[in-house]
């Protein structure tokens, strides 16, 4: 394992993670109003940034978030931050939180702060063997913004490790919508479908998508709780799960109880994809 990265960046400068600090009056410590980004490498390229840079900025208009600093130069900090820490592989996470509260400002001023962490990996088996998720009726607000309000997630946490679970699906009016970290997705036969309305529009997402469309029919829609009856097969993907095959929700068990083979040839097509 290798060495918690020592440097971040802060509101303009480089500082060691032991040193770094914002202002106990801002606004994300206090109300958790904010947003934020989390990117994995591969190969020592961050994955999609152009795209999650993209997704930062429209997160931080939808909450009248100002960004203090450009895309460009985001990119910058963080290559200078890998040379800085003197490593080539990391998780990035951008952090960009309401500075304070001007009640006759048009917009939030905010403090910004990128930092790397050590990759965090699943066990293989969650990718080979599949995993359980449990339900839970909910929708997060602002489903479109990366928001740092996982307090839902976190306080369901303790449920999850119980029930055996690595996920939550989160379930609302009778529909399927997404998981605490990741989107959500089923096969029936080989019509690939998953939601497009009132979740976060996944980056992962949008690339398991791209590399399925030569292969099968794809269809963004609500999903029907009583649909996950006739599902074949169903996974989650996310930056930091990429694909994982589920094979059982709550106590439904999806198709036959194991690893489908769509979702296995997708998972080869990502690995192909990005290594």
């Amino acid at each position: 394992m290798m060495a918690s990265p020592r440097w971040c960046f802060v509101n303009g400068k480089i500082v060691s993670v032991q040193n770094a600090n914002i202002n106990v009056r801002n606004l994300g410590l206090q109300r958790g109003y904010g947003v934020f980004e989390f990117i994995r490498m591969y190969g020592g390229v961050p994955f999609r940034l152009a795209e999650h840079l993209a997704r930062l900025k429209n997160s931080a208009r939808a909450l009248y978030l100002s960004l203090p600093i450009s895309a460009q130069r985001i990119e910058r900090i963080i290559g200078f931050l890998l040379e800085k820490n003197k490593i080539g592989e990391a998780d990035i996470r951008i952090l960009v939180l309401a500075k304070n509260f001007d009640k006759d400002a048009k917009s939030f001023s905010s403090d910004i702060c990128i930092l790397l962490e050590q990759p965090h990996t699943y066990p293989q088996s969650a990718h080979t063997k599949g995993i359980k998720l449990i339900t839970k009726e909910h929708q997060r607000e602002f489903a479109r913004a990366k928001t740092i309000n996982y307090l839902s997630a976190f306080h369901d946490h303790i449920r999850r490790l119980r029930r055996g679970a690595l996920e939550t699906l989160y379930v609302s009016n009778g529909k399927a919508l997404e998981c605490t970290t990741s989107n959500f997705f089923i096969f029936r036969r080989n019509v690939l479908i998953t939601p497009r309305r009132d979740i976060l529009l996944g980056i992962t997402r949008k690339f398991v998508l791209s590399l399925a469309r030569k292969y099968f029919v794809i269809q963004e829609r609500n999903i029907r709780l009583q649909e996950l009856r006739g599902a074949s097969e169903a996974f989650i993907a996310a930056t930091n799960k990429e694909i994982m095959p589920v094979i059982k929700i709550d106590s439904l068990r999806i198709g036959n109880g194991k690893a489908g083979v769509n979702t296995k040839f997708l998972i080869t097509l990502f690995e192909d994809a990005v290594r």
